[in-house]
This record gives structure tokens, sequence and C-alpha cells, in this order.
């Protein structure tokens, strides 16, 4: 991942772990708790657990060997992340 400016983070992730670890930061430097997250989005705060934790299922192994196999790039952009936030933002694993 890299800070494309100080109110914008990015990362292009190669499995669903990589996906779960940048939601959890992007979470986590907004502020919000994986309950309040699980609220708002109306599901259970286990599939928010597992959504970070990146576990992987059969659909998702599926789609990044698609991209793999047609050489897509994604790019996931995390914005309005506060400048004090994103200078703290250099212990990610993503």
């Amino acid at each position: 991942m890299q800070p494309h400016n100080t109110n914008v983070l990015w990362s292009r992730p190669r499995t669903p772990t990589d996906i779960g670890g940048f939601l959890t930061d992007v979470r986590r430097l907004k502020g919000i708790t994986q309950a309040q997250l699980a609220e708002a989005l109306g599901v259970p705060r286990r599939y928010i657990i597992e959504v970070e934790a990146g576990k992987n299922t059969q659909y998702a192994e599926r789609l990044f060997r698609l991209f793999h196999y047609l050489h897509i790039d994604i790019t996931l952009q995390a914005q309005d992340i506060q400048p004090s936030q994103a200078e703290t933002s250099n212990d990610f694993d993503w």
C-alpha cells in the first residue's frame, strides 16, 4: 500500500487476506469499531471479522485466480482519510 496523497490510501491486493488487512486498517483509521460497521451494514459482527481475517471462500479463490490468469490488477482506494490518520499509517501489513 502506498499513500497517493494525505487523504487517500491505496493497495493492490493479491489475495482475500490482503483485502481484509486493508479494510481493517481503513476501518481503524476512521475510528470505526467492528460492531459499529456491522450495525451500519446490517450484518453480524462475525461477518466483519471473517472479511477482515481474509476468509478464503471458493468464490474469492476463483475470483483471484481469474484476475491472475487474465493479468488483471485491482486497486483499492480509501478516501477521506484525515491527514493526521494518514501520517501515522506506516505500520500496515498490506
